[in-house]
């Protein structure tokens, strides 16, 4: 056993044969992390949750762009795209009054994912938003719901789907697992 006191996400590691188990000293408190090789050492880089907006680095997709106008639903005139990237630039413009660093993703000319996803990388993004309005047929889809990847975000996905849709006045969906990998 290994006390981490000064660690702000660990509180101790513990070696079990081969496994090491990192306790947390929050719950919530991980916002992810990346593997890789260093020469021969194999190196965990974790995502520290920013203490405020003020240095979060956010990176911004606003969902299809170019030739894929995305879903058309009732307003022909305004695909899907036209509406992401009119959200999108309110949301970067209020991030950036708010003090974070942010990176909105033009896709007007078409990007596809892994694009988007290596540029937010670049940007060195601790969180990576896809804004989508989505149609469906069935009357019980409609509303708001946050996807997560990796089990450790869905309490976050939960908490941004409840806001945004308690800020909407949209029917909260909540969180839900994407089987689409997107890791920065």
């Amino acid at each position: 056993n290994m006390t981490l006191s000064k660690n702000p996400l660990f509180t101790e590691a513990v070696w079990n044969d081969s496994t090491l188990v990192l306790s947390f000293v929050k719950v919530n408190g991980f916002m992810g992390y990346k593997g890789y090789y260093d020469g021969d050492d194999l190196v965990f880089r974790f995502i520290n949750p920013p203490s405020s907006l003020a240095g979060a680095k956010i990176a911004i997709d606003p969902g299809h762009g170019g030739k894929d106008y995305g879903a058309l639903g009732f307003l022909a005139d305004y695909p899907e795209k036209a509406l992401n990237s009119a959200i999108t630039s309110y949301l970067s413009d209020e991030l950036v009054q708010r003090g974070a660093s942010v990176l909105l993703l033009d896709t007007s000319g078409g990007m596809d994912l892994s694009t988007r996803v290596a540029r937010a990388e670049e940007f060195g993004a601790d969180i990576f938003v896809s804004v989508h309005n989505n149609t469906a047929p069935n009357a019980s889809a409609h509303g708001t719901e946050v996807y997560y990847f990796h089990p450790f975000a869905k309490n976050m996905a939960a908490h941004a789907s409840s806001q945004v849709s308690g800020g909407l006045g949209t029917n909260n969906r909540g969180a839900r697992q994407s089987y689409y990998h997107v890791t920065l």
